[in-house]
């Protein structure tokens, strides 16, 4: 029985020779001390029916790419970004193996295992590391590419990839790999991956369904086809392709200028009303399609937003054959859209639409009465047979929307999308580097801090108020109990002097006496007290009373007798 590991040529990085015979001799950095004691854990499993073998290749690339630091996957991932392909300064040649011919070496390896139980299997590649990011930048992305000092803290930490695999030095000697032709095998990329960067790009996007989105918005004027291009645009990061736009930047072009004068003037002498403002469709098919064929644009997709409005410039842009009539090069063909979707809606509801746009989101030359006004006329000369819709009308690739459901037009867009053409979205790269990752961390120690003493301020504000509000209350409390301390003061006062006149002292006199004689019922005794007490009391009040009533009637009869005597004087 044939057991085959899987390693990596790292595993020999500190050793003096780079042979399948000497793997007793191999050296590794403690990096890969653990790699290479399973290597010889599987090794020292050999018995008679049991034969193992380690397979230790270079740095794996094709079929999608290994997203660890020992594959090329940084690199591609940020051609395909359209951002320059950053790489370790280095001039060493790089060991490499496609997946596909590892593949084919592990089956010749089971077939016929070789005499000894180790083997290094690597391409016939002489390129370096700065090589194929120049060559994967030019294939798939701008072309720019961004050297990194191998001493600088984003190679050490692997931020561009593997640093070991970049400054190894060993010059592998091809054993039993190298020999594989004469039996057979037959290699996919012999020459290493800069030889067949192209395969290795379509495979990176194939596997990863990084699938462009190509989208075209038709509808008449007002209908809201830039609103949703925006919304669109922002939503899958692509671009929106505008143009009139284009048209106003390529007036600074000296040829297309000339061919746009030349196309006036004939229509010009043609007596055509509009010459002023005619634009010939084959040079807008030639503005638009350099855009289209940017890497940006060809990788991630893009949004026309109106363009093309005719069949006819539909049939310049997206055909290799020119329409009987009209002039200008011949272009290649490019790839068509994978979605159009046509906003319908009558002339009265694009109006009202366009009424109800806010003043300060009216853009001049565009949805401005005056402009709104231009494109609505030029919109309605055209025939239903000169619809840029009919180009599209074998495919299954239009999607209507009514202007009902123009709100919900984003959800509509994106479900298909989602549904037919299922893209992949790659952001950037999370990798960062030993600066950002510090001064990252030191902004996170910071806002935790700041958290922290934010919320300790919060709780001891918190304390403050809650003592302060509990301070008025109490005092509130206490200015209620002086108030109604006086209050009842106030109502107590001609009760306390009624009772201080007519109770207090007959009571207290009685509790006196009760004191003194000790009565075996003193709360009877105290009655009988209060009860004589009182009968005298109203008794000395009754001669009081007598005694004043007979002084009146004394003083009155000698009021009567002085009258009379007055009387008889007169």
């Amino acid at each position: 029985m044939n057991v085959i590991g899987i390693s990596s040529f790292l595993c020999w990085n500190k050793s003096d020779s780079f042979a399948d015979g000497d793997f007793e001799l191999r050296k590794c950095s403690a990096k890969f001390d653990p790699v290479k004691k399973c290597e010889d854990m599987l090794l020292s499993l050999e018995r008679e029916h049991v034969k193992p073998c380690i397979i230790a290749p270079g740095v794996l690339y094709g079929e999608g790419e290994d997203k660890s630091e020992f594959g090329l996957f940084p690199l591609l991932q940020s051609a395909w970004l359209c951002k320059p392909v950053t790489h370790i300064d280095t001039k060493l040649v790089l060991p490499s193996i496609h997946v596909v011919d590892l593949a084919k070496v592990v089956f010749h390896v089971q077939s016929e295992p070789p005499e000894k139980p180790y083997i290094l299997a690597i391409d016939e590649s002489k390129s370096t590391l700065g090589e194929l990011a120049k060559a994967v930048s030019e294939t798939l992305g701008t072309g720019e590419t961004k050297q990194v000092a191998l001493e600088s803290m984003e190679a050490l930490i692997g931020t561009y990839g593997s640093v070991e695999a970049a400054t190894f030095r060993g010059a592998i000697v091809p054993g039993y790999v190298a020999a594989l032709e004469s039996k057979g095998m037959t290699w996919e990329c012999k020459a290493g991956p800069v030889s067949c960067v192209q395969r290795v790009c379509k495979e990176f996007t194939k596997q990863n369904s990084l699938l462009p989105i190509r989208i075209f918005l038709h509808g008449r004027p007002g209908s809201g086809k830039t609103f949703l291009a925006n919304k669109l645009a922002s939503k899958y990061g692509i671009k929106t392709i505008d143009a009139k736009a284009l048209t106003k930047n390529a007036m600074n072009d000296e040829e297309i200028k000339k061919r746009i004068e030349d196309a006036r003037a004939a229509r010009k002498k043609a007596k055509d009303p509009a010459w002023e403002t005619y634009m010939p469709p084959e040079v807008l098919a030639d503005l638009v399609r350099a855009v289209l064929q940017e890497p940006l644009t060809r990788n991630k997709g893009f949004i026309l937003d109106g363009f093309p409005n005719t069949l006819e410039e539909a049939k310049f842009l997206f055909s290799d054959q020119k329409p009987k009539e009209g002039e200008g090069k011949d272009v290649a063909s490019i790839p068509t859209v994978d979605l159009v979707v046509d906003l319908q809606a009558t002339a009265e509801e694009a109006e009202k639409r366009v009424q109800s746009i806010p003043v300060d989101q009216i853009v001049q030359g565009h949805n401005d009465e005056e402009h709104f006004k231009a494109r609505v006329e030029t919109y309605n000369s055209l025939d239903a047979t000169q619809s840029p819709l009919e180009f599209f009308q074998d495919t299954k690739k239009i999607v209507e929307l009514p202007f009902a459901k123009h709100g919900v037009a984003v959800e509509v867009v994106s479900d298909y999308v989602k549904k037919e053409l299922k893209p992949c979205v790659l952001s950037e790269a999370k990798e960062e580097s030993y600066a950002v990752t510090m001064k990252r961390e030191e902004e996170l120690a910071k806002a935790e801090e700041k958290a922290k003493a934010d919320a300790q301020m919060k709780v001891e504000a918190e304390a403050n108020e809650k003592k302060k509000l509990e301070n008025e209350e109490a005092e509130r409390r206490k200015q209620i109990l002086v108030e109604e301390q006086a209050i009842v003061e106030n109502y107590s006062m001609p009760l306390r002097k009624y009772l201080m006149s007519n109770v207090i002292p007959p009571l207290i006199k009685g509790l006196l006496e009760v004191c003194k004689l000790k009565p075996e019922d003193p709360i009877d005794y105290l009655a009988e007290y209060l009860y004589s007490h009182s009968s005298s009391q109203q008794s000395d009040n009754g001669k009081d009373e007598s005694g004043v009533t007979e002084e009146k009637h004394g003083e009155a009869a000698d009021e009567g007798t002085a009258k009379e005597e007055a009387g008889k004087t007169g």
